[in-house]
């Protein structure tokens, strides 16, 4: 392959992730710390996944720490195992865990922007695939796909079972699907979208042509997260470790709206408050991107093709999925995963397009800094 046509293809995605590490490193800058240390990428939650890959599953009663109800369930149980098993694998080469795991995280998150430019793009440079490709570089809670997490590793693994999706070729989309949700604890969810989009694209075909595809990719993408369950009795003897130590945070089915209003309110108070008002601006931000979508694709339903109907319900699912679980969920890092759906901003108005886009690149740098300043959790 000529190199030219390898810069054609690499070029412009490794410009935008290069200028998202540039605004990483000037917040780190600005608060004291190391844009090359690893350190500074960690924080909170990313504990559990370092002592995971270092050291393996633990279950116990919350009694053992004092911290939380003594008859809950503390560990780690509540962390899936892709991320840090590859951070142990690539330890293997010599490297501290905490520097494999930044190094994770920074080449899924290039590989997906990669993968976003060449196969949904069309590898093609234009203003509007320019300003995709620089929203999905600077997307709500992008701290998150450079940060010690596990998030650019599910958006690359989402991006590719959507992309094969598209395709047709369900087992390809099924194994992207299981690692997917043996990676992040929502990635289950993309079984749901694939039944409703295999649902509606088949619609008048014999059930004996549309059943198999019905099974296989759902099926996979379930057993992707049974695996977890699986793991975590093999390591901790306990079949729904899992779900005892996510339960004291809250999680369950509740009412979206009020969550909604209750994250977006101190935007409407005063005096303002400038940690709770980006964290409340970010998600006014996805809000207003989810509704400007759906209301381009209401409104002009000529432009529901396959790859968009997907997109679009892939959105959705993933927006209002940890919503209804609760304002235990961290919001901020969820939206995160709604990555993939940036390329359905083409077909909005350009002056929408371009005010998404600076947006996006205005709130990513004091959402950074709440991260390092370790609000964020």
């Amino acid at each position: 392959m000529e190199l030219k046509h390898i810069f054609q293809r690499i070029g412009p995605p490794l410009a935008v992730f290069l200028l998202a590490r540039i605004m990483l490193g000037i917040a780190a800058l600005a608060l004291g710390f190391s844009p090359f240390d690893p350190e500074t990428l960690s924080r909170w939650d990313s504990g559990h996944y370092l002592h995971i890959a270092d050291v393996g599953y633990e279950f116990f009663s919350c009694a053992v720490i004092n911290l939380y109800n003594p008859e809950d369930w503390c560990g780690n149980t509540g962390w899936l195992p892709a991320y840090p098993w590859l951070i142990r694998l690539l330890s293997l080469a010599g490297l501290q865990s905490i520097t494999a795991a930044a190094i994770l995280s920074a080449f899924f998150h290039l590989a997906t922007l990669v993968l976003l430019y060449n196969q949904f793009l069309n590898a093609t440079w234009s203003r509007r695939n320019g300003l995709c490709l620089l929203l999905a570089g600077f997307f709500p809670g992008c701290i998150y796909y450079h940060a010690v997490f596990p998030i650019s590793t599910c958006t690359f693994w989402i991006l590719l079972m959507l992309h094969y999706l598209r395709q047709q070729q369900a087992w390809a989309a099924g194994l992207a699907g299981a690692v997917a949700a043996f990676t992040y604890s929502t990635g289950f969810v993309l079984a749901a979208v694939t039944v409703f989009w295999l649902v509606w694209i088949g619609r008048g075909q014999p059930w004996r042509q549309r059943l198999p595809r019905l099974l296989i990719t759902p099926g996979l993408t379930m057993l992707g997260f049974l695996s977890v369950l699986m793991v975590h009795h093999v390591a901790v003897d306990e079949w729904m470790a899992f779900f005892k130590v996510q339960a004291k945070y809250g999680h369950g089915l509740h009412i979206p709206i009020g969550i909604f209003y209750a994250r977006i309110q101190p935007l409407f108070q005063r005096p303002w408050e400038w940690t709770q008002d980006v964290l409340a601006l970010q998600t006014l931000f996805v809000l207003c991107f989810v509704v400007a979508i759906a209301v381009t694709f209401l409104r002009q339903r000529h432009l529901l093709n396959p790859q968009n109907l997907l997109l679009i319900l892939f959105m959705l699912a993933f927006w209002i999925f940890p919503v209804i679980m609760g304002p235990g969920v961290s919001s901020y890092r969820a939206e995160s995963l709604l990555l993939p759906s940036v390329v359905l901003v083409r077909y909005l108005p350009m002056p929408i397009q371009v005010a998404f886009t600076i947006m996006a690149v205005i709130i990513a740098y004091p959402m950074t800094l709440l991260f390092y300043r370790g609000v964020l959790v």
